[in-house]
């Protein structure tokens, strides 16, 4: 394996002349076992059999975590369910590789990993498990540095290497677990409009040294106004990247269309088609929200009259067809079938001698409909 070729599959397809031996599948018994159990022995397999695997240690490894970590997270934001479980394999690959170099100087197992892993969420847990009430859970967090360290900051275990947005932000989380923090939002809003008067201020006086310190005060009080009304900082900031790159990436291909060349058109030309993509983005969400139109009820059959009841079909004699009913004369209209007298049963057509047809009906006679006739039932 080279460096960058991080998950399973590709492992597996560079590494086709190293498949395994009845033997080393015999001694790798957790092969038919728990499926995350397979990818701590694929790891044992590759550090006995490929050199460049062999050679890795736990800080080599580091620049391949970050970017797989990087990688797995990209598709959860982009909703990529075609590539994340290849992107979650290459992850997993790294954590496997990490507790398969401790098993071997000896520093600790699979298994401390995961029993840490319950504890902590017992603790972190207390109703689910019978333990006492819900906590605030940066609150526990506190109790739990203070308890290993009574003299560690509130701050202290931050990973240094966070990247900023993000850093901001839980270091907000930390102090407001001690209470440190504004009542509400309109707190932080009211920060972020000093901190921009501020920034003002310096970009007046420019060039000032402290324009840079006034702008990441900005920043840090944009993100306490995230934090306070449950967002993100790090997810707004990419939502908002991704909605900005699609939209210049869509006027690029309209100024294509129209024979605008990006760096020799004018800023009016460009507005004017960024209007256009914004207007299309637009209509496509109102036409994507609106519902579909529902489909026409099909029409009720005309009701019998009151107190009758449609004549059934009599069916066809074995092994002929039931007549076609005739049409009634032009203008005309079909007398109905008179019901039977109260009491008695209207008399049943009788079938046709074997070997005839039944006679087909004849149309009514032309004459003037008498008031009063019964309807006719379609």
């Amino acid at each position: 394996m080279t460096p960058g070729q991080g998950s399973v599959a590709r492992f597996s397809a560079s590494l086709s002349h190293l498949r395994p031996t009845p033997d080393d599948m015999a001694a790798n018994s957790s092969l038919d076992g728990p499926v995350l159990d397979r990818a701590l022995d694929l790891v044992r397999f590759l550090r006995a059999r490929c050199p460049w695997d062999a050679r890795q240690t736990p800080a080599s490894l580091v620049p391949y975590l970050l970017e797989e970590a990087h990688e797995a997270a990209d598709a959860i934001v982009e909703e990529d369910d075609g590539a994340l479980p290849g992107e979650l394999g290459d992850l997993l690959l790294n954590l496997a590789f990490q507790v398969v170099l401790a098993e071997e100087r000896e520093a600790f197992d699979a298994a401390t990993v995961v029993e840490r892993l319950e504890a902590k969420m017992r603790r972190r847990h207390p109703q689910l498990y019978g333990d006492g009430p819900a906590r605030d859970w940066e609150a526990m967090k506190a109790a739990e540095r203070t308890a290993e360290d009574a003299g560690a900051s509130v701050l202290h275990g931050l990973p240094r290497g966070l990247e900023p947005l993000s850093r901001a932000q839980r270091i907000q989380d930390r102090v407001a677990g001690v209470g440190f923090d504004w009542a509400d939002v309109e707190g932080a809003l009211a920060k972020v409009e000093e901190e921009l008067a501020e920034v003002r201020g310096a970009l007046a006086a420019e060039p000032s040294p402290a324009l840079e310190e006034e702008l990441g005060d900005l920043l840090f009080a944009v993100v306490n106004v995230a934090r306070l009304s449950g967002a993100h900082a790090m997810r707004a900031l990419q939502r908002a990247n991704a909605k900005f790159t699609g939209r210049f990436e869509a006027l690029e291909r309209r100024a294509g269309e129209r024979g605008l060349v990006l760096g020799q058109a004018t800023l009016e030309e460009l507005d004017a088609v960024w209007d256009e993509v914004k207007a299309a983005e637009a209509a496509r969400r109102t036409a994507e929200a609106e519902p579909a139109p529902e489909a026409e009820p099909a029409p009720e059959a005309e009701p019998a009259p009151d107190g009758e009841r449609a004549p059934e079909r009599q069916p066809a004699p074995d092994g002929e067809r039931a007549p076609a009913r005739q049409p009634a004369p032009e203008g005309e209209r079909a007398p109905a079938r008179q019901p039977a007298p109260e009491g008695e049963r209207a008399p049943e057509r009788q079938p046709a001698p074997e070997g005839e047809r039944a006679p087909e009906r004849q149309p009514a006679a032309e004459r003037p409909r008498a008031e009063g006739e019964g309807r006719h039932v379609d």
